[in-house]
């Protein structure tokens, strides 16, 4: 949670310590290889009352307790391993306190300031000179005192799964260098805690939208190769203000969030854990630069459940849904204006700010219990195929309807399909079979399709199975430029794909027209694999069959 304000963390700071324990209840058990789920403890006011009350939440409903330390170090105590100034001994105490024996305990730590780029602020209370911050961070004054730094929390907290760079892996994308000098203090740090603490998992997190960046993705291999689980920060509804940041933009729900998994999946073989998300039931607007992110309570349930099965299937570690009730009053009380940043994740929550319950709550507690959750409709928004005014004059002379359907042929896909260089492409029992050796290039298929065939289309189908599991692109192009995309998920166990074309997203990449998706004026498609950017290696082989348009 890329959080720049830490007013309403210095508030709660002063009244946290005064929450007490809840009383004995039936906690819910994690059993042996199961997903941990749970929050962080924070809270949604700073009254006492609410204070325990996300504490009672968290006793009661979840399995991991989560730390999240992000507000600063005592970079000087913990160079000269001192005691840490009285406030921040307070609030890990507080914390301590409450982690009971049925959780998890998932720590992470923050080396990097807020902007994900120079040293971690310094704490309130702390001896610290401000000249400490311009220390590099190979340095060995930063190296000695994070390592001090993370000791301590490790001797307070005893987590199962230690993070030791919330979100360092930003740093990738924006410094080479500096990234270069925190995969020594990561080395350093990692070495020497793994050889104290065998049994603790230790790795860092990343943003998943950049990560997700081909160049973002190479960069980090070897970091996290080094780590014993790759760690996720991803809030999907939150595309906009990544792309605001320079990240590609994610495809609408549920692709929003079924297609960054997958792609993580078959990225790394190394453990997921999801160290933060969640997804905002109201639409969520940002001033500067001006974005508008929509959510609902729908969505939030879908993604909770799609989130629970992938969990389940890629054998997850945790997941940390990063607050349980929407925090209205304390960004009230805290002076955080609508539109600021500190406001992106205010409706989050399971429990709205009168502590109703949202029907993603229900879901939680399905998730806790071991059910399978059930899945989720997606609200659709209709399609717009025309401007406005053509669809009123064609209101105005109704024409009879037409059902038009398309089928491509892949008997002889040679004759249909072109491909990228070196790619070979065959028909196998009416299927068409692609294949291609892995590489730093982009494999494509493009055919092109006869002008107004797409007319009264409702949705692409087809059954796919590949080699090796991958997100596959697929793009409808207007003959006036415009394009369309969304991701095939395909994967070695062969499945019928149906994609909605109201699921489709613009390709800001093209010269964008009008912004509605015509399939009338469609004359191209295009599927393609960029998982040789991505670092993939070896053949692929992707067989389709029955590819149609309805």
């Amino acid at each position: 949670m890329l959080v720049h304000g830490r007013v309403a963390l210095q508030l709660l700071l002063l009244i946290i310590v005064s929450a007490c324990s809840q009383a004995d209840v039936q906690k819910p058990l994690l059993k042996s290889g199961q997903t941990a789920w749970g929050f962080t403890p924070f809270p949604y006011d700073i009254t006492p009352a609410a204070v325990n009350k996300v504490y009672e939440i968290i006793d009661q409903h979840a399995t991991l307790f989560a730390i999240h330390r992000d507000n600063g170090i005592p970079w000087q105590e913990a160079y000269d391993d001192k005691p840490f100034p009285k406030k921040v001994r307070d609030e890990w105490q507080a914390r301590v306190k409450h982690i009971k024996s049925h959780h998890k305990v998932y720590v992470g730590l923050a080396p990097l300031a807020s902007d994900r780029q120079s040293l971690a602020e310094i704490s309130e209370g702390s001896g610290t000179r401000n000249s400490f911050r311009n220390y590099a961070l190979n340095s060995v004054q930063v190296k000695r005192a994070y390592l001090n730094y993370v000791r301590r929390a490790v001797d307070t907290f005893n987590p199962d799964y230690l993070n030791i760079g919330i979100e360092v892996g930003e740093l990738a994308g924006r410094s080479k260098s500096r990234w270069r000098d925190f995969h020594e203090l990561f080395s350093h740090v990692r070495t020497n805690i793994r050889k104290e603490h065998p049994n603790i998992m230790v790795g860092i997190s990343f943003g998943l939208q950049s990560l997700m960046a081909s160049e973002h993705a190479e960069a980090s291999k070897k970091m996290i190769e080094m780590s014993d689980y790759v760690g996720i920060s991803f809030y999907p509804y939150q595309s906009e203000f990544h792309e605001a940041l320079g990240s590609r933009p994610l495809p609408p729900p549920p692709n929003q969030w079924l297609a960054p998994l997958a792609w993580v999946r078959a990225y790394t073989d190394k453990p997921i854990a999801i160290t933060e998300t969640g997804y905002t039931t109201r639409t969520v607007t940002l001033n500067e630069p001006r974005l508008n992110m929509p959510g609902s309570a729908d969505l939030q349930n879908r993604f909770l459940a799609d989130l629970a099965k992938i969990a389940g299937q890629h054998s997850y570690l945790f997941v940390t849904w990063f607050l349980p009730v929407d925090y209205q009053a304390l960004a009230e009380r805290a002076g955080f204006k609508h539109g600021e940043v500190n406001r992106l994740w205010e409706y989050i929550g399971f429990f709205d700010p009168d502590l109703k319950p949202k029907p993603a709550w229900g879901t939680w507690e399905a998730i806790l219990r071991g059910e399978q959750v059930a899945a989720v409709a997606v609200e659709q928004k209709p399609l717009v195929s025309k401007p406005a005014k053509e669809q009123a004059k064609q209101q105005t002379s109704p024409k009879p309807a037409q059902e038009a359907k398309y089928q491509f042929n892949l008997g002889e896909p040679a004759d249909t399909f072109q491909s990228s260089p070196h790619d070979h492409i065959a028909a196998s029992n009416g299927r068409m079979q692609w294949t291609y050796d892995y590489g730093a290039r982009f494999q494509y298929l493009t055919s092109s399709i006869p002008r107004g065939s797409l007319r009264g289309s409702r949705q692409v189908v087809l059954d796919i199975q590949v080699d090796q599991d991958a997100f596959i692109l697929i793009s409808f192009e207007e003959a006036s430029g415009e394009a369309y995309w969304s991701v095939i998920p395909a994967t070695s166990v062969g499945k019928t794909v149906v994609l909605e074309f109201t699921d489709f997203q613009v390709d800001k990449q093209k010269s964008r027209k009008n912004g509605n998706f015509d399939l009338e004026d469609v004359n191209r498609v295009t599927i393609a694999d960029a998982r040789g950017f991505e670092g993939a290696r070896g053949r692929q082989m992707v067989s389709i069959g029955n590819w149609r348009v309805e």
